[in-house]
């Protein structure tokens, strides 16, 4: 379970150091969006995408790099539209950035 603690303070950091970047937003259903993320250590981290409702839609393992990282995602055609929200966990499951996006 994440901590109220934890997501405020992802969130701080992700606006803070424009972390996460998603692209295009919003995106229609079917469709990918890139998801370009900067972060402070190299390795394996965990991109979680849930709906509004907290449901987990996808979740999958990347493996980053410092400089940047983008990944394409397939915003799923049985995706309902509305808001989604998208954490990253670093390879010790800390979350680390946070943002949202829309799907149409």
């Amino acid at each position: 379970k994440i901590s109220a603690y934890n997501e405020v303070k992802a969130r701080i950091n992700t606006l803070l150091t424009d972390s996460i970047r998603i692209f295009p937003d919003p995106v229609q259903r079917g469709n990918a969006i890139n998801v370009s993320l900067k972060l402070k250590q190299a390795g394996i981290h965990t991109i979680q995408i849930a709906d509004a409702s907290g449901r987990i839609m996808l979740q999958k393992q990347i493996t980053a790099t410092v400089n940047g990282h983008t990944e394409k995602i397939i915003a799923d055609s049985k995706w309902s539209g509305g808001v989604y929200y998208i954490r990253v966990f670093d390879d010790k499951n800390q979350l680390i950035s946070k943002s949202s996006f829309i799907v149409r």
